[in-house]
């Protein structure tokens, strides 16, 4: 009988600890995604929890992953832009890559300091940089011309939030 509910107890903590982080990850999208409509919960919610690390995170560490997320989103965004403006394009579209290229560089330097800043625990500093990044960001979406589809429109959006979702986070803490 003893040992019966000595399990049930590890299992009860084992279990609030899981439903913990869940409940971390769930209250900051919850906080991020209405603070911001162009932020879902669902894309939230399934960024940060494709990292392992994030069912055991406190606050600090769902900065840090979404800080790398943001980032590796940022490169990827910045290859894909400079792989396609080298290509044969609509002179209008070529353009508007050529502005994000200069946008999406200061974005991922940007991203690169607000990740220092953050592991050394200076979050104004953090917040102050992923401010920067933001703003490049959308002005890279902002460059856009009505009309014409830019092939990384849907990338540019998803790393302008994902950077929102570390700048809510740098808040938090």
């Amino acid at each position: 009988m003893f040992s019966v509910l000595v399990l049930l107890v590890v299992f009860s903590i084992h279990g609030i600890t899981v439903n913990a982080a869940g409940d971390l990850v769930s209250g900051v999208c919850q906080k991020t995604a209405s603070s911001n409509p162009s932020v879902t919960y669902g894309f939230c919610s399934s960024s940060l929890q494709a990292n392992p690390k994030s069912r055991t995170s406190d606050i600090f560490g769902l900065g840090e992953i979404s800080l790398q997320l943001s980032l590796s989103k940022a490169a990827y965004v910045t290859s894909r832009i400079n792989s396609l403006k080298d290509g044969r394009i609509n002179p209008d579209v070529k353009a508007t890559l050529n502005a994000c290229s200069t946008y999406y560089r200061n974005v991922v330097s940007n991203v690169q300091g607000a990740i220092n800043a953050f592991k050394g625990r200076d979050f104004a500093s953090a917040g102050s940089q992923i401010a920067s990044a933001l703003e490049s960001a959308q002005d890279c979406k902002d460059g856009f011309v009505a009309g014409i589809v830019a092939p990384v429109e849907d990338d540019v959006e998803a790393s302008i939030n994902l950077i929102y979702i570390s700048f809510s986070i740098a808040g938090m803490n």
